[in-house]
């Protein structure tokens, strides 16, 4: 798995590869496509992603372009799904980056349906916590607590 160092701008702060029984995007329907990754804005100032590109690398590389006029605010959360970016987020590495920089990225994991690959507090990654979707994650013992 890769560890990278948190950088002082947006960084992947969660990934959750495999959509099960919850419609984690709202239109209805629990379908594959509402797997997703969440960027994390850890300034105080709202950060422009238009050029940035989020992508995985494996056998295929796939990438999605931002469109012009995504923000991120300060201490915010964007959450992208599999379907909104058509991109798979099983498997390979996934980056995000602006033009050649590369700010963060992480091996994608397959994990049980409904569970993600998130940062503690240290940024370390961990495999299998209950999604925080749009908020700070939870080790399992709290978020059980906080739910």
């Amino acid at each position: 798995m890769i560890t990278t160092t948190l950088t002082s701008t947006v960084y992947i702060n969660e990934v959750m590869p495999v959509a099960g029984r919850i419609d984690w995007d709202k239109d209805g329907v629990a379908e594959p496509g509402d797997a997703w990754v969440e960027l994390y804005n850890p300034t105080d100032e709202a950060l422009s992603l238009e050029w940035w590109v989020l992508e995985v690398e494996g056998i295929e590389q796939y990438g999605y372009r931002f469109p012009p006029a995504t923000v991120i605010q300060p201490q915010g959360y964007l959450v992208i799904t599999s379907e909104e970016a058509e991109l798979p987020f099983v498997e390979g590495r996934l980056r995000l980056r602006h033009d050649a920089v590369l700010f963060d990225a992480v091996e994608l994991l397959v994990l049980e349906a409904d569970r993600s690959l998130s940062r503690d507090a240290a940024g370390e990654w961990q495999e299998g916590w209950l999604p925080t979707l749009g908020t700070h994650n939870l080790p399992p013992a709290a978020a059980g607590r906080a739910r």
